[in-house]
């Protein structure tokens, strides 16, 4: 009997950290026609990079589902390095609040690139009141004009 226990233990545990270790952050917001929460996550997606130059870029990104937000508790930006898979965390950033008459879209005019690099750019956004949980959109690369070099 305390074989099984065991065994029954241990397969409990199994079951737990196989299915426990990644949890997808929901945003929760009260929309619509009622005081009842629904459940949303934002759909980040990163656009193409456009208005290249040696230092420059403009950068754009996109919430797919963006209507049960309101202004002021979601914030989106961008994140950049030379290596992939940027991060809010480790690498450049830029953050404002999202204004959700935009359609969704945003952007922002980067200045801080070297010519002649490959730069690796994702979307981010994440609920204002926790900004522990971020989604990232899609990597994008782009390569920076070598400015005559």
């Amino acid at each position: 009997m305390k074989k099984l226990a065991k065994i029954l233990a241990l397969a409990a545990a199994v079951i737990i950290v196989a299915t426990g270790c990644k949890k997808l952050p929901t945003f929760t917001y009260t929309g619509g026609g009622g005081d009842t929460p629904a459940v949303v996550t934002p759909d980040v997606h990163t656009n193409k990079v456009t208005d290249i130059t040696d230092n420059s870029a403009l950068l754009h990104g996109s919430i797919g589902n963006f209507s049960g937000f309101n202004e002021g508790n979601l914030t989106v930006g961008f994140c950049w390095n030379a290596t992939g898979e940027p991060t809010i965390l480790q690498d450049n950033y830029f953050i404002f609040d999202f204004n959700p008459t935009n359609e969704g879209l945003f952007e922002y005019l980067s200045a801080d690139f070297i010519a002649g690099k490959t730069y690796y750019v994702r979307a981010l956004a994440y609920l204002n009141s926790n900004p522990d949980e971020v989604y990232y959109g899609e990597d994008m690369w782009f390569t920076t004009s070598s400015g005559g070099l």
